[in-house]
């Protein structure tokens, strides 16, 4: 995952948690950062046709994203304190709308697990790319992944 895209990640983060309530710190004082989990999605018609419009993402059950056009995603336990980042998690891609059901995709997932840290930079703890799938999947059916980090 590129560099930019990180940086990109960690500024949704950091102020995903200044909305959260870190009104604690003073503004010239950085607020208190989790860490954060990011998902780097690739999914994809295998007879290249535009089928997939929303994609629903998420993890041990709790949902992180539906998004249109958009593969990455972040999660952080500001958000969601009742995640434990590091440990077994399930990593679930659902499709929730397609114009050609059922279709054929091709699915894989890079997970990055680390911390944002003030003013520019994010501390990678941990790195899992999940083996490629490739799955025919009707509306509200999905691709699953158990794994460790």
């Amino acid at each position: 995952m590129a560099s930019g895209l990180r940086t990109l990640i960690w500024a949704g983060s950091l102020l995903l948690a200044g909305a959260v309530g870190c009104g604690k710190s003073s503004p010239t004082e950085p607020p208190p950062i989790g860490n954060t989990m990011i998902f780097d999605v690739t999914i994809s018609n295998t007879a290249g046709k535009d089928t997939l419009q929303t994609l629903g993402v998420s993890l041990d059950g709790l949902v992180v994203a539906g998004s249109q056009n958009n593969r990455n995603y972040a999660i952080d336990n500001f958000s969601h304190p009742q995640l434990q980042m590091r440990g077994h998690h399930t990593l679930t891609l659902t499709i929730a709308s397609q114009s050609e059901s059922p279709s054929r995709y091709t699915a894989s997932v890079d997970v990055v697990l680390g911390s944002p840290t003030f003013p520019t930079g994010f501390n990678i703890f941990a790195e899992k790319i999940l083996p490629q799938q490739t799955a025919t999947l009707a509306t509200g059916e999905s691709i699953t992944w158990a794994f460790d980090i």
